[in-house]
């Protein structure tokens, strides 16, 4: 994927290109344009079909504003795996979903992190938050404790919680944004089952 990516491309200014502004970062302006044309072979490798239009129109769209790390953000970023990974059932993600978790769990923590992902996205699908809130406490201690220190005078226990499970979510949809503009085949291949 290109390095550097502007704050922005566009500017109403026809009689000055304000480099200062749209490549702010100590980076040389011909990085920040060379990125662009690489982003421009990826979308014009990508956008193949009036559908691959329409998927990114939507990926951007969602996300576009930033989703809170709360259980909304959990529900959508969720979702968005779903969009990518699911063909004939949610419990898909309970194994595609392994591929995308950090290498930080091992591969028997990383399968149980991704079942109880869905369990979380379940009990909040499902309007049981009784549920929810002991099923979110039992992924902070099973993922979270002894392995990060978190300072409750920051957040509470449960948003530390809700915000780590998002995090995890974020990271894997971010690898499979990336394999969608580089190996979309590959994606496809995980979401068929093989």
């Amino acid at each position: 994927m290109p390095c550097y990516i502007p704050y922005w491309i566009y500017s109403s200014n026809y009689d000055y290109v304000d480099y200062p502004r749209m490549l702010r970062g100590g980076v040389e302006p011909t990085k920040y344009i060379e990125s662009l044309k690489q982003w421009g072979k990826l979308l014009d490798a990508f956008l193949i079909s009036r559908e691959d239009y329409i998927l990114l129109d939507f990926l951007v769209n969602a996300f576009h504003a930033k989703s809170p790390n709360d259980e909304h953000g959990l529900l959508k970023a969720y979702s968005l795996c779903q969009l990518f990974l699911d063909r004939e059932s949610e419990r898909d993600l309970d194994v595609k979903l392994v591929r995308f978790m950090p290498a930080l769990y091992s591969e028997s923590e990383r399968r149980e992190c991704a079942l109880v992902l869905r369990q979380l996205r379940n009990k909040l699908a499902h309007g049981d938050f009784a549920a929810f809130e002991r099923k979110i406490e039992l992924f902070a201690q099973r993922f979270m404790d002894s392995r990060f220190w978190f300072d409750y005078t920051e957040l509470s226990r449960r948003n530390w919680a809700l915000s780590y499970a998002r995090g995890l979510l974020d990271g894997a949809l971010r690898q499979m944004i990336e394999m969608l503009f580089v190996d979309r085949e590959e994606l496809n291949r995980i979401k068929m089952g093989g």
